[in-house]
């Protein structure tokens, strides 16, 4: 996790999903070689450099892509428009840049300052891209960048985390469990005094946004509730949630294979999914003692279906005790041993066959 947030371009692999934020970040890290521009701009990088640093070649390729993300030179006006989403972008591949390559933030206050100026000089209203200094706004810049990430495009998050592709599942899945990490770990370390002086009080904001975001389309919804964790009770819940999708663990389920052995990666499968918490569990003591004793009930059912399955008693049970099968059948089933308590399991990862499994660890 500590590797993983230094680098947004590590995000690539884990969070495939977030398929229009990885288009605009793409194209604003395109190469310029082909730009018809390119000779333009490689002569005013030429003198911005050189003022600030001797590391012309080392940087040059960095300032003419911001120039040519800017528009600089463009005679389409429309190429200097920028929307809120689009500038937030292109300020985060600045922020990443300039920290994975050592830029000079003065090189990038250079271009952004002609960029203003050349936008002043035009006749025309558009809407332009302020340069956002995120290591003078924030405590933590990277953490700051990967929760705006999240609430602004939670609806690509929502439809990952329902997507019936277990990879893409799963990917989602990660990507909210590691912001809920985040949330259990430092918001109390930035929020536990709020200083409304403090210059870097917006990643306090940025917390409390997330939390908001979070609440209103995800764990309010139907169909996640029992999947994701309570941000109100994380340290309860996030193991239980969550842990399955660390690092350490999440080789583990994929691929997952079904009862008859094919790979389930494409698709949503029951033996796949995080271990429920029960819904009423949450706020109602009673339901955890009962759901306790389930377990223990579901334990015992899964102790006889094995003793079934590979002992002599399993052929005892068959028998019907010497041949007398009508004593058990008082007792356990009438006609023949019954389908669900013993050759159901056969195959399968019983702790997820019967849903009452679940309501039993879960709440545990």
């Amino acid at each position: 996790m500590a590797d993983e947030i230094t680098d947004i371009e590590k995000w690539k692999t884990n969070y495939d999903f977030l398929k229009e934020f990885w288009t605009l970040y793409n194209k604003f890290d395109g190469d310029v070689g082909s730009d018809p521009k390119n000779d333009r701009y490689d002569l005013l990088c030429d003198q911005y450099i050189r003022r600030i640093s001797e590391n012309v070649t080392k940087h040059k390729n960095f300032c003419k892509k911001l120039m040519r993300n800017l528009g600089h030179y463009s005679i389409n006006p429309e190429s200097h428009n920028f929307t809120p989403e689009r500038c937030k972008n292109l300020n985060y591949w600045v922020y990443n840049s300039m920290k994975k390559h050592d830029i000079p933030e003065e090189i990038i206050i250079n271009v952004f300052g002609d960029y203003s100026d050349m936008l002043e000089r035009s006749n025309n209203t558009i809407r332009g891209c302020s340069y956002h200094s995120y290591d003078k706004s924030y405590e933590d810049p990277m953490i700051a960048i990967m929760l705006n990430i999240f609430n602004t495009y939670i609806y690509d998050v929502r439809d990952a985390l329902m997507d019936r592709a277990l990879s893409t599942s799963i990917h989602g899945h990660k990507f909210v469990c590691n912001c809920v990490k985040i949330y259990k770990n430092m918001k109390n370390k930035y929020c536990s005094y709020e200083n409304v002086k403090d210059p870097k009080k917006k990643t306090c904001d940025e917390f409390n946004t997330f939390k908001d975001t979070y609440n209103s389309y995800l764990f309010n919804h139907s169909g996640l509730i029992k999947d994701i964790p309570s941000l109100d009770n994380i340290e309860k819940e996030y193991s239980n949630m969550c842990g399955k999708y660390d690092e350490t663990t999440l080789k583990s389920i994929v691929p997952v294979l079904s009862p008859s052995g094919r790979d389930n990666k494409d698709t949503g499968d029951e033996t796949s999914s995080p271990m429920p918490v029960d819904i009423e569990t949450r706020n109602n003591p009673l339901s955890s003692t009962v759901s306790t004793s389930l377990g223990a009930v579901a334990g015992a059912s899964s102790v006889l279906a094995l003793l079934y399955k590979f002992t002599p008693g399993g052929n005892w049970i068959r028998s019907g005790i010497g041949g007398n099968r009508k004593r058990i059948s008082n007792n356990f089933y009438e006609e023949g041993p019954n389908e669900l308590l013993f050759e159901g399991f056969e195959g399968r990862d019983m702790s997820s066959y019967n849903p009452t499994y679940n309501v039993g660890y879960g709440s545990v």
